[in-house]
Parts: C-alpha cells; sequence; structure tokens
C-alpha cells in the first residue's frame, strides 16, 4: 500500500464518526431553509392509559387550554363562545363572549387565539391577572382581562391593535406583550409559501422564510396552504415556538430571540421533498407543553375495530425526543395539560366529550 493510498485510509477512519454524527443529526431539505432533524418522533406505544369522561356539557366545544386553575373552553356557540371552569371541582366560573352589539358581547364572531379553538393555548399572567388574547378574524387584537370577567360576570377586555394580517394564520404574544408578536397569515387557495413574522409594535423586526418551494401535491383535493398548516405553541417561558403540522409527520422549532430554527421529521415518514396524497398518513391533531415536557397527539384507526378510534400521546423533551408514548382507547382531538395536578384534560369535539387522564406515576 502505497503512502497515499495509506493516509487517504487514516482520514476515512479519523472521519468516518464525525460524517456520521452529521448525518444522524440532520440536514438542510431541498424544501426547507434550514436543518431537519431525523427522529423516531412516533414511537409505537406499549402501554395504555385510561380516559375518564366528565360530566362537562359545552355545546359545540371546538377547543380548550388549561392555565392556573382554570379550564378554559372555546365553543362555536353564539351564547358563549368561550367558557371557564375550576380544573378541580369543574364549576362554571365565566361564560362570555356572548355575540351581539349589547355591553358585554361580541359585535362579531371572535376568533380566539386562534380562532376559538385554541391551537396555540394563549394565555398569560401579568400583575395577577390572567389575559387571554383574541382577534377577530385575524385583524383586531384584543385581550380579556379574565380574572376581572370572572369577578364582574362579564367580559372584560382591551383593545390593543388594529390590521393585524394574520388572517386565517395565526398570532403568538412573545414575552406576554401584545407589541410583540409571532405572525403567520396563511390564504386559502394561494400557492405562496406562509412564512412567519416577528413584530414589535408597527415595526417588522424579521421575517423567516422557513421554505424553499413549495411541496408538490399530487392530490387536486388538498389546497397548497394545507400542508404548512398545523398547530402552535410557545414555550412557557422562552420565546421558543413549535409547530406541528396536520398532515405531516414534522414539528418544526422556531427560537425567535437566538434566530435557530429547525424541522425534527419523523424518519421514514412522508418528506416535504415527496409527493402528497390523500393515502398519505401523518401529522398531529393537538398537543401543550411546559417547562420540562411536550405532549402531542395522533388518532388512529383501531386495528381491531376500523368503526373505532384511539388516540396515541406521545411526550417529548424540548430536544423533541420521545420519552414515554402511550395508547389511549378514545378519541381525543384536543388537549390541555395542568401542571398543578398532573392531569391531561381531553376533548372530542366531534362527540363533544370531554375527558381526564391522570398522568400520576406517568411523568
Amino acid at each position: 500500500m502505497n503512502n497515499n493510498r495509506l493516509m487517504q485510509l487514516v482520514l476515512l477512519l479519523v472521519c468516518l464518526p464525525a460524517m456520521l454524527l452529521v448525518s444522524s443529526c440532520g440536514s438542510n431539505d431541498a424544501y426547507f431553509n434550514y436543518k431537519v432533524i431525523e427522529k423516531n418522533l412516533k414511537v409505537t406505544p406499549t402501554e395504555k392509559l385510561e380516559a375518564t369522561v366528565l360530566p362537562l356539557e359545552v355545546f359545540a366545544a371546538v377547543g380548550l387550554m388549561v392555565h392556573e386553575d382554570y379550564l378554559i373552553v372555546g365553543a362555536r356557540d353564539p351564547e358563549a363562545m368561550m367558557q371557564v371552569f375550576d380544573v378541580n371541582t369543574l364549576e362554571n366560573k365565566l361564560n362570555c363572549l356572548r355575540v351581539g352589539r349589547g355591553p358585554g358581547e361580541t359585535a362579531l364572531p371572535p376568533a380566539l387565539l386562534p380562532y376559538t379553538e385554541f391551537y396555540e393555548k394563549m394565555a398569560y399572567t401579568k400583575d395577577g391577572d390572567i389575559f387571554v388574547p383574541f382577534t377577530h378574524y385575524g385583524s383586531r387584537l384584543y385581550e380579556i382581562n379574565l380574572s376581572e370577567s370572572i369577578s364582574q360576570q362579564t367580559k372584560v377586555q382591551t383593545f390593543l391593535k388594529d390590521d393585524i394580517p394574520v388572517v386565517n394564520g395565526t398570532c403568538i404574544i412573545l414575552d406576554n406583550d401584545p407589541n410583540k408578536r409571532l405572525e403567520q397569515s396563511i390564504i386559502h387557495f394561494s400557492p405562496e409559501i406562509p412564512n412567519i413574522r416577528v413584530v414589535y409594535g408597527d415595526s417588522l423586526v424579521k421575517e423567516i422564510e422557513l421554505y424553499s418551494k413549495v411541496m408538490y401535491n399530487g392530490d387536486a383535493s388538498k389546497n397548497d396552504d394545507g400542508l404548512y398548516r398545523g398547530n402552535f405553541i410557545k414555550h412557557p417561558n422562552k420565546n421558543i415556538v413549535l409547530q406541528s403540522l396536520d398532515n405531516l409527520d414534522y414539528i418544526l422549532k422556531l427560537d425567535i430571540d437566538n434566530d435557530k430554527y429547525c424541522a425534527y421529521h419523523n424518519k421514514e415518514s412522508i418528506s416535504f421533498a415527496d409527493v402528497y396524497t390523500s393515502d398519505a398518513q401523518g401529522g398531529y391533531v393537538d398537543f401543550d407543553c411546559t417547562s420540562d415536557y411536550i405532549f402531542a397527539i395522533d388518532v388512529v384507526k383501531d386495528q381491531l375495530d376500523e368503526n373505532k378510534y384511539k388516540t396515541n400521546l406521545y411526550i417529548y423533551d424540548w430536544d423533541l425526543n420521545c420519552i414515554k408514548s402511550f395508547e389511549i382507547p378514545v378519541a381525543i382531538r384536543r388537549i390541555g395539560y395542568d401542571e398543578k395536578n398532573n392531569v391531561l384534560f381531553g376533548l372530542d369535539q366531534i362527540s363533544e366529550v370531554f375527558y381526564k387522564i391522570n398522568l400520576e406515576g406517568v411523568l
């Protein structure tokens, strides 16, 4: 063996571990402008959790979240589009956002951030009071003082901002300050890629161009923008925002303050570079988080009975390592985590049934 061949072999042996490390950690995707990290996001559940049906009735309930001692439910009920309950007793504490033009009513059907479904579960505490932001059709930003509303038994709100461009999109409040926002606008039937804006007051701070080109859609029944739609959620104490996708097994992680962005992709599932068809199975239906954990769910058909659905619950750390996964034998499409009591609340908005899953001993 000559010296050149020997040197090449030595270099290969030295560099191989680093090459393997880079390969396993992630790479840039031709369709995504930042690092894509391949992980086994959807670890097949080997354990089951039971879900207890709650004696809670909310007409046209579509979403929920938990903040401090309150279970906050969004509903497409013109009499009360937001209903608030005590997490321990389920006592009704407030019904508000009645559609109308009278005192305490809402002139137009509002889109609680976002819409009435609480995908982003936006609520925060300032100076001892709880606030819930909401928008009218993604154009006017308001804040409900939930604490004062419960005390006065009527909606107490403050108008904050007009003409925010998040029609059909989303708005995440940063630093508990509505003047600092992450905005994403999506227009139906538009092939445009939904990029993300970070705004302070009226000034555009940065625009995050996540995608270099539109994923090819082989199914004409699906809109291009639908491939990029999903749920957003923010870290409780940091300006780190996650987005799960409805139809693809991706979770995007946006570290706003440090300008670090990446996508976590479930190994061997359909990717941005593939052709999307209606046969593709993937995505998440909802998620929630604490400063330590991320809870994500999907709903799948029961293999033993195709007329029934079950829920897979995945629990991640903030590096998107799947710590645990569980099967829940009912369909749950919205979740809210009560960290104080270690309880996961669930809702199947199709059947309008609420559930409680005790995670004692799990976390």
